[in-house]
């Protein structure tokens, strides 16, 4: 059974707690906050993001809820990560919504020429913003911190995206939010996708910030 949001309890196959799970969740909200005001500031307009709604799942479930949606292409901005876990932080659009996104984003009515020029250049500011936010906000509570590899754009079968760099066993945290901008929702999802036995070191970190905050073990 998948980890879902909200207030459902963690599947067995996820090994995640409720407390985790909050605790996860809050730390993903922090860093959209941050990636918010850091966009605002960039774009010089008032951008607002939902708070995320979180799921833990394995690869395999992940394919297996999306359907015939892995066979479409989505457009991608990735970041590797390497620290005391390891994986890829990655937002995803569909191609649409990503067009619109930089259309909204650049203003004035750009050309075509224009936006396409400046697409892919667009996208990787804004998913460097919003994955080093989410990603620093889970080091810093964590007492960790990362090293990223340069972020990367481009487009690829959902399915494809899952696997080209993991098995159908890793763990995927799931964190799906929307972009307001100047009365426009365009729908974004932040995937932090974690190497073999990198999740099981998160929810030990986890279970250690809990413990200092006083929380009980459940």
């Amino acid at each position: 059974m998948p980890c879902s949001d909200p207030g459902s309890p963690a599947g067995p196959c996820c090994h995640a707690n409720e407390l985790q799970l909050d605790l996860l969740r809050e730390l993903i909200n922090v860093g959209i906050g941050r990636a918010a005001a850091a966009i605002n500031q960039l774009t010089q307009s008032h951008v607002v993001l939902s708070v995320p709604r979180v799921q833990v799942l394995r690869v395999a479930e992940a394919l297996a809820e999306a359907g015939d949606v892995c066979r479409a292409h989505v457009s991608v901005v990735e970041l590797g990560f390497d620290g005391l876990f390891t994986g890829s932080a990655v937002l995803i659009f569909t191609p649409e919504e990503a067009s619109r996104l930089v259309r909204i984003l650049l203003g004035d009515d750009p050309s075509p020429e224009e936006q396409h020029l400046m697409h892919a250049g667009t996208l990787q500011e804004v998913g460097n913003l919003v994955l080093n936010a989410v990603m620093g906000s889970i080091a810093n509570i964590l007492g960790d911190s990362f090293t990223y590899l340069p972020p990367d754009h481009f487009e690829t079968p959902f399915a494809d995206l899952l696997l080209h760099d993991a098995s159908e066993e890793a763990v995927i945290l799931i964190a799906r939010t929307s972009f307001v901008l100047e009365d426009h929702v365009v729908e974004g999802t932040v995937l932090v996708v974690f190497k073999q036995g990198s999740f099981a070191a998160l929810l030990e970190a986890v279970d250690a910030t809990l413990r200092a905050a006083g929380m009980p073990e459940t």
